[in-house]
This record gives structure tokens, C-alpha cells and sequence, in this order.
């Protein structure tokens, strides 16, 4: 149904359940920080059955080396087969200067110390680090370059060390995987060096990039006049964006084991930092053209995107602090110091159970008490027995219908929800609800016509959490019948209205992956996670 889509519909419907909401008991799977640092941030196997093992016993950590790759030309290709070809390539322009650059990479230097501190783990002074006899001794042989790149794939970027030291472990940005293998002899000086210190090892390295870039191509067979033909479109959409989609880090202990670790997906923030986008042909100078087909060009001439200084400095901080906040969250997952959700009850089953039920309050203190448990089903029964008891309470229809969707009976939940709309057809949240559970049953149609009529009675008669909501699913259900520009418009709408509630920017987020936009996707599920955590 999302045609040129990077996202498979079942995938879809699966992101789509984790993010509906129900009214009334809003128990959505909706992804965690926990979660999102754990998708973020990837141990790296050094064998068949490796684990991590030298960050579990890790008290102390020297950063010996912290590097940060400031991309200013990044190109993205988009390839059906070796003779089609679509690319674009875009320019980062701003006053920064290398002294900003600098600033920037000493600074995620002191942003790794004080998150690992707060998680427990200390740090090496930079001046104890640097009198060890293997960093006093290294001689470099132009390692610490400042400016890099890849002129075949029209990458360009600059390198910069905190406190412009020394580069003890080359990090391939463009490609991770065939980063530098240390040989054993220089595994041993760093084994020395972590004597020395009495702490384990670290380096690090993320690549900032500044764009997302989104390019679609379209290939088709026509017949013309008896005659086949091969018709070729590209389209591109490219964003200013900072965002972190690469890093990687190495810990390295006194006895040479080490752990290799590495982004999986980008860390972005989605936050202006520049002016208005616009071409410049003349940098196609530099050899970025390709030909789409021999006979039919897709020149996409090269993209500018004007950086404000003081705004590429902030943003760039923030999305340095927002990864490394991942990367240590995920550090103390492994090490076992994961917060322990307890479920716990709000009060004894067979307390709630000794309740007795003669009035509509009672019922509802009664299934109240089991929702707070996740006592699904026994709020089935209890709320069951208040629709004998009061058939014409429609409450109750609603919060049976609640508790259903929870315990994943949608069909229930859509005849409840019906109910619902019988006693009380101009009230929003029946059709939300009913809208919603169409969603979970496939029936597409059914749900953007149920979201739309709660759209219309709840229009400025509710509260703008609760239509950020309204707004979030009717955008998903526009997604699923492929209505791709109106789901936009409700997830903005949503963020407008209500900016502190995370429904949009989940939302949005899925908009996002629908539209291949993976760093916009990322930024919005951080935002998300955030907002959830109070931040």
C-alpha cells in the first residue's frame, strides 16, 4: 500500500501497534528510553560467542582518545542495478572555525566523563593519561589530520581529538567494519597503559553529519506503440539535520580483552540550526554527476545548506550529549544496573474482590482497582457485571472496550466501542476508540472514517492532550490508505497543540520511516522518549 516505501506494511502494522493508544487506559507498547538505547547502541561480537565483558567490571575509564568527524560534504546514491544510477550531494556552508570545532570535541569529551560518572563510573585525569610512558612515546605519522575524506564517494569530512591528542585506534567512518585491527604488540602498550592508570581503556569516535537526504527511483516497463520502453523517474527530498549515524568505541582493559561497540541506528535532533537550502551547479565541478539512464540524465545539482554558527554550535552539543546519553545508558544495561520493574499491585486481588457492587460508583472504584493491577481480565468481568447491573451506562462500554484492547480482544473492543457510540453518538472517544481498534483489525477504511468523525465532535470541546491523540491515530490511519501528505499535516498538528505530550512525535516518527527519512525517524523517537521521561 506505501509504494517506494524502504518500510514493508507488516512492519508498518507492527510500529503502528506499539504506538496506538486506547482512551481510557492508554496501554500502548510504546518504545522506552531503555528500549531506544538498546536499538541504538550494538556490542559488536569479537567471535561467534562473544560477549561484553570488560565494561561489566569497569569502575574506572580513561578516554584516551575522543574523536569527533564533522562532515561538510555528504553525497547518497541510490542504486537499481549497475547501470541506473541517482546522486546528490550536499554542502555543508558556515562560519564555523576550527577552534569551534575544536571546542565541540572537547566538550563531548567532558559530556562522556559526567554521564559515565552519573552511571557509576569514574575517570582518568586527561594530565595522568598523558604522562603514561605509551602516550608520552607515540610518534604519529599524520594520524591526527584535520581534514579527510573520500573524493569516489563524494564524502568530505574534519577530524578532530579532544585536547588535540593523540590517535592510538583509526576509526574507517565510511565503513565501521574495516576499522583498524590492533596487533598485538600495540594491544600489550595499551595493556600497559591501563596498568598505569589502574582504570580500563577507551576510545571513541562519532561521525556529526548535517543532512538527511531521501532519494526515490522509479523504474517501469511501458509499451508504446507495440514498442517496449523503460521509463525512469528519481525525486529527492533533502533536510538540514544534525545527527550522529555513525560511532564507534573501544574499551580495553589491562589483561587485553576489549569490547567493540557501534551505532546501529543515528542519534539525531531534529532542531534548526540553518537557513533556507538552495542549489549551486557549479560545485558539480567536482565530478559528483552521475547518469541515471545513457539517455536520460538525473543531474540533481549539488544541495547548499547554509549553517548559522552559534546555531550549528548548540545543536551539534546537544546531539553529541543526546548520544552519549544513549551509549552510557546502554553501557549500564549490560552491566546489569538496569532499574527493576517490579509490577506491583495497588491493592490484594482478594481485597478488591470482598468490594461489594450495588452502585455504578462501586463498579467503577472495583474495576478501577484491577486496571491499576493489569488485572485485565478480572476488569472484564467486574465492568461484564456492571452493564447487567446498569445497561444504559455508557462508561462502562467504554471501559470494558479499554480493557479488551488491552488484553488484545479488538473485535470486543470494537462491539463495546459501538455500544459506546449507540448511547452516546456525538462523544469523541467512541469513535477514537472504535477508529483505533479498526486499525488493530486491518479495516483501514472503517478506522479513517470512525478517527475523522472524532475529529469533528471533538473539535475545541476537549483538552489538546486527548486531540493530539485524535490527531496522532486519524495520521496513522491516513498512512495505511496511503495518504501520506494529510498524515503530516495531523502529526504537526498534534506536536502544535500539544508539544509536551509524546503522541505526535511518535507519530511523526513513523511518517518519517514511511518517507525513508531514518535521522528525522530517529529525532522524533528520541523526542518521544524524552517528553515520556518527564525531560
Amino acid at each position: 500500500m506505501i509504494y517506494n516505501s524502504p518500510i514493508k506494511k507488516a512492519h508498518l502494522i507492527f510500529t503502528v501497534f506499539t504506538l496506538l493508544l486506547f482512551a481510557v487506559s492508554g496501554n500502548a507498547q510504546q518504545m522506552t528510553y531503555e528500549k531506544l538505547a538498546d536499538n541504538t547502541i550494538q556490542y559488536v561480537k569479537a567471535s561467534t560467542f562473544g560477549k561484553p565483558n570488560v565494561i561489566k567490571k569497569t569502575n574506572k575509564l580513561a578516554l584516551a582518545q575522543v574523536r569527533v568527524h564533522f562532515k561538510f560534504i555528504t553525497t547518497e546514491g541510490n542504486y537499481e542495478n549497475k547501470k541506473n544510477t541517482a546522486k546528490v550531494s550536499v554542502y555543508l556552508d558556515g562560519k564555523m572555525t576550527d577552534q569551534d570545532l575544536q571546542n565541540l570535541t572537547d566538550e563531548f569529551y567532558r559530556i562522556l566523563e559526567r554521564k559515565f560518572a552519573a552511571a557509576g563510573i569514574g575517570s582518568v585525569d586527561w594530565q595522568a593519561i598523558k604522562a603514561t610512558e605509551y602516550y608520552a612515546n607515540r610518534v604519529e605519522a599524520n594520524e591526527n589530520r584535520k581534514l579527510d575524506g573520500d573524493v569516489k564517494s563524494g564524502q568530505a569530512w574534519a577530524s578532530f581529538t579532544a585536547f588535540d591528542g593523540h590517535v592510538f585506534y583509526r576509526f574507517n567512518i565510511l565503513d565501521p567494519l574495516k576499522s583498524e585491527l590492533l596487533a598485538f604488540g600495540k594491544q600489550k602498550k595499551i595493556s600497559k597503559m591501563s596498568e598505569e592508570v589502574d582504570a580500563e581503556i577507551g576510545f571513541f569516535d562519532a561521525m556529526v553529519d548535517f543532512t538527511d537526504i531521501n532519494l526515490q527511483t522509479d523504474i517501469k516497463t511501458v509499451y508504446e506503440d507495440k514498442q517496449k520502453k523503460t521509463v525512469a523517474n528519481a525525486s529527492q527530498n533533502i533536510t538540514a539535520i544534525l545527527n550522529v549515524p555513525v560511532s564507534n568505541a573501544l574499551l580495553l582493559d589491562r589483561k587485553n580483552n576489549f569490547d567493540f561497540y557501534r551505532s546501529d541506528l543515528p542519534v539525531s535532533v531534529n532542531q534548526g540550526y540553518s537557513g533556507k537550502l538552495y542549489e549551486n551547479a557549479n560545485l558539480a565541478s567536482l565530478g559528483i554527476k552521475r547518469f541515471f539512464q545513457p539517455n536520460e540524465r538525473f543531474t540533481f545539482n549539488p544541495v547548499v545548506v547554509p549553517a548559522n554558527r552559534e546555531e550549528y554550535i548548540a545543536v551539534a552539543k546537544k546531539v553529541l550529549d543526546a548520544y552519549a546519553d544513549l551509549f552510557v545508558e546502554k553501557m549500564r544495561q549490560i552491566r546489569g544496573d538496569e532499574k527493576k520493574n517490579v509490577a506491583k499491585e495497588f491493592a490484594p486481588k482478594d481485597e478488591i474482590n470482598k468490594i461489594e457492587t450495588q452502585s455504578v460508583g462501586d463498579f467503577k472504584t472495583k474495576g478501577m482497582l484491577f486496571e491499576k493491577n493489569r488485572d485485565f481480565q478480572s476488569a472484564i468481568n467486574v465492568y461484564t457485571e456492571a452493564i447487567k447491573a446498569f445497561p444504559n451506562e455508557a462508561n462502562f462500554y467504554l471501559k470494558r472496550a479499554a480493557m479488551y484492547d488491552a488484553a488484545g480482544k479488538y473485535k470486543e473492543a470494537e462491539d463495546d466501542s459501538t455500544m459506546f457510540i449507540k448511547l452516546e453518538p456525538k462523544n469523541p472517544t467512541g469513535y477514537y476508540n472504535r477508529g483505533t481498534a479498526y486499525i488493530r483489525r486491518k479495516k483501514d477504511k472503517e478506522a479513517l472514517k470512525d478517527l475523522e468523525m472524532a475529529v469533528k465532535y471533538a473539535d475545541g470541546k476537549i483538552n489538546p492532550k486527548f486531540m493530539a491523540s485524535i490527531l496522532t491515530n486519524r495520521g496513522i490511519a491516513y498512512i495505511l490508505n496511503n495518504k501520506i501528505d494529510q498524515a503530516e499535516k495531523d502529526f504537526n498538528e498534534a506536536i502544535r497543540i500539544a508539544p509536551t505530550s509524546p503522541d505526535g512525535y511518535r507519530g511523526r516518527a513513523i511518517f518519517y520511516k514511511v518517507k525513508g527519512s531514518t535521522q528525522l525517524a530517529q529525532a522524533d523517537e528520541l523526542k518521544a522518549v524524552q517528553l515520556s521521561r518527564g525531560q
